[in-house]
């Protein structure tokens, strides 16, 4: 798959709503020069106590990929070529879509190759600087290829990692500014 000067990148984040009861998720897309194309995020999710004792170690695996990602991946008008995710624990919404879900961060030097952290791309930005993201995808899709394309293609337009912190700060807005998102 060739990334296009176009593409539609996905950045897709789970949190806990502000008194801990609840989880509220939130995807940006993004064109290829940084620009918000769609926002999408859910209303809090609030477990009951059963469902924490039925659900136990597993509850947040399956809320954070099959009610919240799942769910606002599905609900996107625009279709992103790539989603990145914030933690390798929302890997499993990949089982549920086309779309290649690629964790991606940043470890100052890093070696480049194949390890325990998947494959390192080092990247050197218009500016001269060296940066070096490790990407990794679910353990059962080639995903990975594609991120070396997608890095450079846009790399010296954005900092890849910097819209998980757009999602942050509009996830953290809403719960701090609707009474929806408040406990009841």
């Amino acid at each position: 798959m060739v990334v296009s000067q176009d593409a539609l990148i996905a950045y897709f984040a789970v949190r806990k709503t502000q008194d801990g009861s609840g989880f509220v998720g939130g995807v940006l897309v993004i064109d290829s020069k940084g620009l918000p194309q769609e926002f999408r995020n859910t209303s809090p999710l609030r477990p009951s106590v059963a469902q924490r004792a039925l659900y136990g170690k597993s509850l947040e695996p399956f809320a954070f990929n099959e009610l919240i990602g799942v769910r606002l991946i599905r609900s996107l008008k625009l279709k992103p070529e790539i989603c990145f995710v914030e933690s390798p624990d929302l890997f499993e919404i990949r089982e549920s879509s086309q779309i290649p879900v690629i964790h991606l961060s940043r470890v100052d030097n890093a070696p480049i190759g194949n390890g325990l952290m998947g494959d390192g791309i080092r990247v050197s930005n218009s500016r001269g600087r060296a940066k070096t993201l490790v990407a990794n995808g679910h353990p059962s899709f080639d995903d990975i290829r594609y991120v070396q394309n997608l890095i450079e293609t846009i790399s010296d337009s954005i900092d890849l990692l910097e819209p998980f912190d757009r999602v942050e700060t509009a996830l953290r807005s809403l719960t701090l500014s609707s009474e929806n998102y408040r406990p009841s």
